[in-house]
């Protein structure tokens, strides 16, 4: 990963490009040559009227042509242009997604950290590893004043995270419920490019396997899954996997139950 106050000191490279104020250099002469036309037109009258010499009447006309050839080479001239690029940028998309991610997760675990424990809940956060190697931002609420008597997974829509739903998580609370939020993928403190999911199933994969860890982690006690808008299809997918039967359109629902 490349600092960003190393970027002004990266080696550049050169890459060609087509100037757009070739279009209005164009047509500006042209413009120009249909005035010369005219003139020429109009020398030509004079010419037979005032006999003007055979010779000026060449030198207008030698005018004539190289002005109208002028454009073109003009053209290939800008065409042969170039602009200059840091060979950094390949890299700075990567820094500035880091640094975003840095920050998201900073102000997440802050957002815990000051509301760790108000006397009926304890307020958490940990880091869950998928298989492709991101990390996910995980916060908890367990209810202390109460027995814990089932489990509620929160996931949250679309530009959304979990900290969101920290009231409506110290309501279940209330009611014995431990309550688990996960920040998909490019959301809250976890990784990816903010707001951005390549692919859902992605996302499916990732509730799929961290439902068994909570499964794990908590033998014996009922787990509910809340989802708001895309959160909510995730887990309907994750839970109701749509599957195509061989040489068929029809959906396999052998996973209801």
């Amino acid at each position: 990963m490349i600092p960003l106050r190393q970027l002004s000191k990266t080696p550049f490279s050169i890459i060609p490009y087509k100037s757009s104020n070739v279009v209005k250099q164009r047509l500006n002469e042209v413009s120009l040559c249909k005035k010369l036309t005219s003139m020429m037109l109009n020398s030509k009258l004079v010419k037979s009227n005032s006999r003007i010499s055979s010779k000026s009447s060449v030198l207008l006309s030698n005018a004539f042509e190289l002005l109208l050839s002028l454009p073109f080479k003009r053209l290939k001239k800008r065409e042969d242009s170039v602009f200059r690029v840091s060979a950094a940028l390949k890299s700075d998309f990567g820094v500035v997604r880091d640094l975003d991610v840095g920050t998201r997760r900073a102000i997440a675990i802050q957002r815990v950290l000051e509301d760790k424990y108000d006397g009926n809940s304890v307020r958490d956060y940990f880091l869950f590893p998928t298989s492709r190697g991101d990390q996910l931002f995980i916060q908890s609420w367990t209810p202390v004043s109460v027995d814990t008597k089932g489990l509620v997974v929160l996931l949250h829509g679309l530009n959304e995270h979990s900290g969101r739903y920290n009231n409506f998580a110290k309501q279940l609370n209330a009611n014995g419920y431990k309550v688990y939020g996960m920040d998909w993928i490019g959301h809250g403190g976890s990784d990816g490019l903010h707001a951005y999911v390549h692919s859902l199933d992605a996302a499916v994969s990732d509730m799929k396997s961290f439902l068994e860890k909570v499964s794990i982690e908590n033998p014996g006690l009922p787990c509910f899954c809340f989802g708001h808008s895309t959160g909510a299809g995730i887990i309907l997918k994750a839970h109701f996997p749509v599957e195509h039967a061989e040489g068929g359109n029809g959906p396999n629902h052998g996973n209801f139950g």
